[in-house]
């Protein structure tokens, strides 16, 4: 299962970074550079935490097999936890 992008977008969250694409993911749709156009982004001014950076670049590490295997866990256990919450409404 590969991961996909919208067209000026990394892949995933920390991928860009991390890889070095910095400097790809900035030019935009359209190839404008955006860093002549606006200022630079403070994480906290976007509702990002510092966990969330940090917990974001080690998923941007990982390679594309590690990532989606991580993808498969994370799907099933959001899938279990909406499963049990809809049994015990049900119940109620």
């Amino acid at each position: 299962m590969a991961s996909t992008a919208r067209i000026g977008q990394p892949a995933r969250p920390g991928r860009s970074v991390a890889c070095g694409d910095e400097d790809e993911w900035r030019a935009g749709v359209g190839g404008g550079d955006l860093r002549k156009e606006s200022h630079p982004v403070i994480l906290s001014d976007i509702g990002v935490t510092p966990m969330q950076s940090h917990q974001w670049q080690k998923l941007g590490a990982l390679d594309d097999d590690a990532f989606e295997a991580r993808a498969v866990v994370a799907k099933r256990q959001a899938v279990s936890s909406v499963e049990a919450a809809a049994l015990l409404t049900a119940e109620h």
